[in-house]
């Protein structure tokens, strides 16, 4: 049995909704390997970048505290801010 018969046995087993997400996954794949070397690098560019901007993040001091917030949001409903003016 040849590759592509193995690859269209699986996909024929599957769901409708998880041949779709098959199909985005192999367009992505497809996508992928068509993109010039200059975008590729330019994703994994952004990638370090991003990484090492948040690499200590999880290590800076807190600045502020729940005491310091001027406007408190609800959870679940629409949004009514409570102001404080200070006053």
């Amino acid at each position: 049995m040849t590759l592509d018969e193995q690859i269209q046995r699986y996909a024929r087993q599957l769901p409708p909704e998880l041949q779709e997400k098959l199909l985005g996954i192999l367009q992505e794949l497809v996508l992928e390997m068509q993109r010039p070397e200059a975008t590729k690098e330019q994703i994994a560019w952004n990638h370090f970048s991003l990484e090492s901007a948040m690499r200590d993040m999880l290590d800076e001091p807190e600045l502020y505290q729940e005491s310091d917030v001027k406007v408190h949001f609800h959870r679940g409903g629409a949004a009514h801010p409570q102001i404080d003016f200070g006053v």
